[in-house]
């Protein structure tokens, strides 16, 4: 769960003060709820944080005589999960041969290649062409 407070610290009644994300009016849909608690403060609350709710969110408070706002960025982080897990593959030698993975997180999980060590073809033997998330050998 996540709480956030705007409190106006000085003001003419009455106050409007709304919450915003990313420039745009905080709406239920986003999985917040928005309450008053007094004439000078306003709670949001995210009662299951997740990736969705990363970016800008930020108070405005309006009343006749001009309107004030202040921004805070909130980041979820978020565990690497495999979207596609890399599966075993079998190839003739001199063939090549495409390894699929990709994985959500937040931040952007780094993917990083290894070979198992065994008694096959060492690793100077191999052609690599890595992409943002599969990589190309040639078998030797």
């Amino acid at each position: 769960m996540a709480r956030i407070t705007c409190v106006v610290s000085r003001g003419d009644l009455p106050l409007g003060i709304t919450w915003m994300k990313d420039g745009r009016i905080v709406t239920s849909d986003l999985g917040v709820t928005v309450r008053a608690f007094d004439e000078y403060s306003v709670v949001l609350t995210i009662n299951s944080v997740t990736s969705k709710h990363n970016g800008n969110y930020t108070c405005m408070a309006t009343n006749v005589a001009g309107s004030e706002n202040h921004t805070a960025q909130l980041v979820v982080n978020v565990p690497p999960r495999w979207v596609v897990e890399p599966q075993d593959v079998e190839v003739l030698a001199g063939n090549r041969v495409l390894l699929n993975c990709q994985v959500q997180g937040f931040p952007a999980p780094v993917i990083e290649w290894m070979k198992a060590i065994t008694n096959q073809a060492s690793t100077k033997d191999l052609t690599l062409e890595i992409r943002t998330s599969s990589i190309s050998r040639t078998v030797p």
